[in-house]
C-alpha cells in the first residue's frame, strides 16, 4: 500500500467534508485522481469498497485513512529503531536513519493532531496539519537522497587516524559529530584544519551550553556542597569560552602548537569539574554527561591538529 496515497485520501475526505458531502466512494477516488495525478484509483476503489464496515459517512472514512496512514508510519518508526540498534550498520547510515526517525515521530504528531481537530469540528487547523504531512515524504525523499551521497572521506580518513593514535578514541563520536556538524556549514570543510577549526567552535559552543546548565542548577540546588562545585565549574567553563577563542585565532594563524596548549588547557577543567563533586559524600555530579561530551570533542581537535597537511 502506497505511503502517499493514504496521506492523498485523508486530505481529499477532508476537503469534501468541510463542503458537507456525501458521496460514493468512487466518486470520492474519483475526484482523488484529478486532485494527484500520481494518486491510485484502482487502489483507492478497493481498498475503501472492502472496508469493513461500509460507510455512508465520508467522515468515517477519513478518520480511518488517516488512522491507518499513522499505523502505517508507526511501522516505518518500529522498523528504523531496530537498525539503530543494527551494531554492523555504520555511523553516517545511522544519522541518516536518526534523521528518518525523527521525521516519521513528527509526522504521527501530526496526525493525531490532525484527528483531534477534525473531530472537533476545527476544520481549519485539521486542514493546517493534513498540508503538513503532505510535505514529509517530500522531506524523506530529500533527507535520503543527501545521505546518499555518503561519508565525508576527510572525515572518515581523519577520524581513522586519530583512532590509531589513541585505541580509546571515540571513531564513530567522531565521525557521527562531524557529519552532523559540517551538514551545517554553507560548504563542507575542505582539509583538517578546516575540520579542527569546526571542531572548537562546536566545542565552543557546547562550554557556552554548559554555563548556561550550570548557571541555572545554581539557582535551584540548596546544597551548599554542591552550590559551591558548581561555583567552580561555571568558572571553569567560562575560562574554556575564553580558552577556545584563543584556540581558534591560534589556528587560523597557524600557530597550531599555540591552539593545541589552549584546548588541552580547557579540557583540564572537565577533571576538575567532576571530581570535586566525587569529594563529596553522597554526592553525585549533575553534569557529569556534559563534562564526558566536551572532553570527547575538545580530543577531536587535539588529535586532528597533528594531521594538519597530511591529508591528500
Amino acid at each position: 500500500m502506497k505511503f502517499s496515497t493514504y496521506l492523498v485520501l485523508f486530505s481529499l475526505f477532508l476537503f469534501q467534508s468541510s463542503n458537507g458531502s456525501n458521496i460514493l466512494v468512487s466518486e470520492s477516488c474519483m475526484e482523488a485522481s484529478k486532485f494527484d495525478p500520481t494518486f491510485s484509483f484502482d487502489f483507492c476503489v478497493a481498498y475503501l469498497s472492502n472496508w469493513q464496515p461500509p460507510s455512508s459517512n465520508l467522515e468515517h472514512y477519513w478518520v480511518n485513512s488517516i488512522q491507518l496512514t499513522k499505523s502505517n508510519a508507526t511501522n516505518g518508526l518500529s522498523f528504523i529503531w531496530k537498525l539503530l540498534e543494527d551494531t554492523s550498520i555504520d555511523q553516517h547510515t545511522k544519522h541518516c536513519l536518526k534523521g528518518c526517525f525523527d521525521s516519521y515521530k513528527d509526522m504521527v504528531s501530526e496526525l493525531d493532531a490532525a484527528v483531534v481537530a477534525f473531530k472537533a469540528k476545527d476544520l481549519d487547523t485539521a486542514g493546517t496539519k493534513g498540508e503538513r504531512i503532505l510535505r514529509y515524504p517530500v522531506i524523506l525523499f530529500v533527507f535520503l537522497f543527501e545521505c546518499s551521497k555518503g561519508s565525508n572521506p576527510l572525515i572518515t580518513d581523519s577520524c581513522a587516524k586519530a583512532k590509531k593514535t589513541d585505541k580509546y578514541f571515540d571513531y564513530d563520536f567522531c565521525i557521527a559529530f562531524l557529519e552532523e556538524a559540517s551538514s551545517k556549514l554553507r560548504a563542507p570543510p575542505s582539509n583538517v584544519e578546516d575540520l579542527v577549526v569546526l571542531a572548537i567552535k562546536e566545542s565552543k559552543s557546547n562550554a557556552t551550553n554548559i554555563v548556561s546548565i550550570v548557571s541555572k542548577l545554581l539557582k535551584n540546588n540548596t546544597d551548599p556542597y554542591v552550590k559551591s562545585c558548581l561555583g567552580d565549574c561555571l568558572e571553569f567553563y567560562t575560562d574554556a569560552v575564553s580558552d577556545l577563542d584563543d584556540a581558534v585565532a591560534a589556528v587560523e594563524s597557524k600557530h597550531f602548537d599555540a591552539a593545541k596548549r589552549q584546548i588541552e588547557s580547557s579540557l583540564d577543567f572537565t577533571d576538575t569539574c567532576e571530581d570535586q563533586f566525587k569529594e563529596g559524600e553522597g554526592v553525585t555530579s549533575p553534569i557529569t554527561k556534559e563534562n564526558h561530551s566536551f572532553f570527547e570533542l575538545g580530543l577531536i581537535s587535539i588529535y586532528f591538529i597533528p594531521l594538519i597537511g597530511q591529508h591528500s
